[in-house]
């Protein structure tokens, strides 16, 4: 006992002990790596690792541009369906098709063509809404129309009270050619309303600008500002019903003055 040796197990409790050494053993071997099982095991991982790196692959493949792609991509992008797109510079195309609303806060829409451009089929005047900027036409229709009152004769009046004028805006160069015009504070004073001769209806003066964004600057060289609720502008196409105001009342005392040229001619020769 005292060298360390002890007895082994007799009976059925030793041949127990001797069964469990035994499966401790087998066990041992199983869990011990054999040249077979680990070049196996690396097998397995070297596929597991190709597997890993095809499908990286592929998904990059699927979900990602080559630069030359990019490229195309930026040159023509085809039909694309952006919720918002925001350009810090000028942007360029050679058509453009917008299903909604097109707006310009920045400087007024301009269309050089359009200048030049002879419009042979039917055509309506434009008009700009001054409470929502948008271009549309106004109506004529009858149906459109309420409380109407035929213009008279202090109507005419005030529409040949009016004084036409030669001469050039402030921008004109002095020795371009005079233009025709009224002034629309003239317009305004005779009784005529904004359809007329539109009135600044902000709650701001007007200040004038130029195309390149400039104050526009009056003969005594300050800035052009035109204060809230005075005319500014005159729609000359609508001094056309005043206009023919005019021609009535003038058809009327020149049929006038013909009955009675006719009456005094008839007259007189019942005295001759």
């Amino acid at each position: 006992m005292g060298s360390g040796y002890s007895t082994p197990a007799q009976g059925e409790l030793g041949a127990l002990i001797r069964e469990l050494q035994s499966i401790q053993r087998r066990l041992d071997e199983l869990e011990t790596p054999t040249g077979t099982s680990v070049n196996s095991l690396v097998a397995q991982v070297q596929q597991a690792i190709a597997n890993i790196t095809a499908t990286v692959t592929a998904a990059i493949d699927l979900n990602s541009y080559t630069k030359a792609e990019i490229d195309a991509k930026v040159a023509s992008p085809g039909a694309i369906t952006p919720t918002t797109v925001t350009a810090s510079g000028a942007m360029s195309a050679t058509d453009v098709t917008a299903s909604g609303q097109v707006s310009s806060n920045g400087a007024p829409l301009k269309s050089q063509p359009s200048y030049n451009y002879p419009v042979a089929t039917s055509y309506k005047g434009a008009w700009i809404d001054g409470a929502t900027y948008q271009i549309g036409y106004s109506s004529s229709a009858g149906v459109t129309k309420t409380g109407l009152t035929a213009m008279t004769a202090d109507d005419v009046n005030r529409f040949l009270s009016l004084t036409p004028y030669w001469g050039r805006y402030v921008w004109d160069a002095d020795d371009s050619p005079a233009k025709v015009f009224l002034l629309a504070g003239d317009v305004q004073a005779a009784g005529f309303g904004p359809d007329v001769a539109p009135v600044v209806d902000t709650t701001e003066p007007l200040h004038m600008v130029g195309p390149d964004g400039a104050s526009i600057l009056g003969t005594d060289g300050n800035p052009v500002v035109i204060p809230v609720g005075e005319a500014y502008s005159i729609n000359y196409s609508q001094l056309v019903v005043p206009l023919l105001a005019v021609a009535r009342a003038e058809r009327a005392a020149r049929t006038d003055l013909e009955a009675r040229v006719s009456d005094l001619e008839t007259l007189m020769k019942g005295r001759s």
